[in-house]
């Protein structure tokens, strides 16, 4: 469905990344993994919507953080309090689906956060943390200043890891993954494709669920821009779109390149 939606607040809070709160109806609910396709302008150069995940969600209050990287996300992060946002939501599935189906209450969870694939992960944070699951958040990012929210990501279980070592431990997260995973750890990733792909490639015997950050363009499965492959049982494959019948996955299943 549509809303137009007041922003309470737009403002940067790391190099290149906006916090964007939004006033929301109170029968709107989003779950975790979810996220919303704004219309960022009605310019015809511009005129698709853009997604962006969920970062929380209380008391009627949505919140997105996002990262300037072209021309409508430039627009989107000079937008002020006050002004309207029409958006499309709440769309996908939900990480939520695959821990009911794994009743993992006692078992560890681990998700692991890369570059913006952060912002998804929070809001299940937020979720695991209020139910009393156990878990682990990794925490990767290119450089400290791509590190945002430091204080929020602090109350969890959070091991940080950068590029560069100039926060936390040097390194990519999926290295620390390797180190703290047992066979009884249900695994949770968003984040850039080559590093899903290195999840995949450790040839894990976990049951491991991966959120895509895919470009959408309707939101709701017609212009199919953001397929993905997915295995099938007869050795072969499908096209799946990740707007529809994503965007979380069962990794395993899913075909990258190089694969």
């Amino acid at each position: 469905m549509i809303f137009d939606s007041k922003i309470i607040y737009n403002k940067k809070i790391s190099e290149n990344f906006y916090h964007l709160k939004l006033k929301i109806k109170k029968n709107l609910v989003p779950l975790p993994g979810q996220f919303v396709n704004i219309l960022i302008d009605d310019s015809c150069d511009i005129f698709l919507r853009r997604p962006f995940s969920i970062f929380n969600y209380e008391n009627e209050k949505l919140e997105i953080v996002y990262k300037v990287i072209g021309k409508a996300t430039k627009i989107l992060s000079s937008k002020k309090k006050g002004e309207t946002i029409n958006f499309l939501g709440f769309l996908g599935n939900s990480y939520l689906d695959f821990i009911s189906n794994n009743d993992n209450t006692s078992n560890d969870i681990i998700l692991l956060g890369g570059g913006t694939g952060i912002a998804s992960l929070n809001f299940l944070c937020q979720w695991l943390k209020n139910k009393k699951y156990k878990f682990t958040l990794l925490y990767g990012a290119k450089t400290k200043k791509e590190i945002f929210f430091l204080k929020n990501f602090k109350k969890f279980n959070t091991i940080f890891t950068t590029d560069d070592g100039s926060y936390g431990n040097k390194g990519f997260i999926t290295h620390y993954l390797e180190k703290i995973v047992n066979n009884n750890s249900l695994i949770f990733a968003c984040g850039p494709e080559p590093m899903l792909l290195t999840i995949k490639n450790l040839e894990l015997k976990n049951k491991i669920y991966a959120s895509f950050e895919s470009y959408m363009g309707c939101g709701f499965g017609v212009c199919l821009s953001c397929v993905i492959k997915v295995k099938t049982d007869n050795n072969g494959f499908e096209y799946k779109r990740v707007c529809k019948e994503g965007p979380v996955f069962d990794l395993n299943s899913v075909i990258l390149e190089k694969d």
